[in-house]
């Protein structure tokens, strides 16, 4: 995607590299995109990206390094999206968060948009790592 990507721009694809960017196994397909984010941990808030997504949590980038097991809320303004997330990795700028919702109540959270990446029952099955 280009740098001109917006919040509507919901051409999603498959991350070829999901399964090797941190060595965590992934029970669930990621998706592609770039939203405009923020993350929320206590009472400050920090501008953010998100850059990829499933229904079990999300690739994020982030000019502040948070550490592993930082609970934090993910933000999405223009989305009315609120989740509840823990960091499980973090490599320079970015970092993986695990939503702790379960996937059904983050599908939920996600509502249409949740179809249009392609994040609907499809995604309730594990995927094999090929990495």
């Amino acid at each position: 995607m280009s740098d001109k990507s917006t919040v509507d721009d919901l051409s999603a694809t498959e991350d070829e590299n999901a399964s090797s960017e941190s060595g965590h196994g992934r029970r669930y397909r990621r998706r592609s995109i770039l939203w405009p984010a923020k993350i929320r941990v206590g009472r400050h808030e920090f501008q953010a990206q998100l850059w990829n997504v499933s229904l079990g949590g999300a690739k994020v980038r982030l000019d502040i390094p948070l550490k592993e097991g930082t609970e934090a809320a993910v933000l999405i303004p223009a989305k009315g999206i609120e989740l509840a997330a823990q960091v499980v990795w973090h490599t320079g700028d970015v970092m993986g968060v695990l939503f702790l919702q379960s996937p059904e109540k983050v599908k939920e959270i996600f509502e249409d948009s949740a179809i249009t990446l392609g994040l609907e029952a499809t995604d309730d099955r594990p995927v094999k790592d090929d990495a």
